[in-house]
C-alpha cells in the first residue's frame, strides 16, 4: 500500500507539490478533516478515513493503491522524496535489505529481474542473488527454504519476506518486485 511515483496533476489549493514531483504516500489517502481525531492530527481514527487500498473515494470509486495506474491523494497524506533519491519499485526492499544487513543477517535478494542483481550485490550489500523466473537457477540454489517465495509470488507478484526455518543464524529473503 505504500506507493512511490511522479505527480501528474495538482488541484487549484494545492501547495506542498507541483507537477514532476516524486512523492510517497502511506496507507491514507484522505479523512473528513472536520472530526476530533482528525483536529488531533489522528486521521487513522477518523471515522471517515480514506485507505490507500480498499477504500472508497469520496466520490464512491474504489481505491486500489499500488495496483493502480494513478491515484489521488490528499497533499497532508504525501511526503517529497528527494530529486537524488532513486525512484523504483524496490524501495522498501532496500531499506530492508540494509536493515537485515546491519544485524548480521545473511541475506539473498529474490527478484524477477536480472537487472537489479547489480544494486542488490554491489549498493545493498546482499550476500546473493536469484532471479524467481529462472528455475533452473532456482532448483540449483538446492534448498526448499525459497518455495514458499514461490508460492506466493506466484498468487499474488508481491514482493515477501521470509525468515529462515530453524537455522542458527537468521537469514532474511527479500523478493524485488520487478
Amino acid at each position: 500500500h505504500e506507493i512511490v511515483g511522479i505527480v501528474t496533476e495538482v488541484g487549484n489549493k494545492v501547495t506542498k507539490f507541483k507537477v514532476g514531483d516524486k512523492v510517497g504516500v502511506g496507507c491514507l489517502v484522505g479523512a473528513c478533516h472536520s472530526c476530533d481525531n482528525c483536529n488531533k492530527s489522528l486521521e487513522n481514527y477518523c471515522p471517515k478515513m480514506i485507505f490507500t487500498y480498499g477504500g472508497l473515494y469520496y466520490d464512491e470509486t474504489m481505491t486500489y493503491g499500488g495496483y493502480s495506474d494513478s491515484m489521488v491523494a490528499n497533499e497532508h497524506y504525501a511526503v517529497r522524496i528527494p530529486d537524488n533519491l532513486p525512484l523504483d519499485a524496490s524501495g522498501l526492499e532496500n531499506v530492508a535489505v540494509k536493515f537485515a544487513k546491519a544485524f548480521g543477517a545473511k541475506v539473498t535478494v529474490i527478484s524477477t529481474s536480472p537487472a537489479k542483481k547489480k544494486e542488490a550485490t554491489k549498493h545493498l550489500g546482499a550476500d546473493s542473488f536469484l532471479v524467481s523466473r529462472d528455475q533452473e537457477q532456482m532448483q540449483k540454489s538446492n534448498d526448499r527454504k525459497y518455495a514458499s517465495y514461490l508460492e506466493i509470488d506466484a498468487a499474488s507478484g508481491l514482493s515477501i519476506l521470509l525468515s529462515s526455518k530453524g537455522k542458527s543464524s537468521t537469514q532474511f529473503y527479500f523478493g524485488a518486485g520487478s
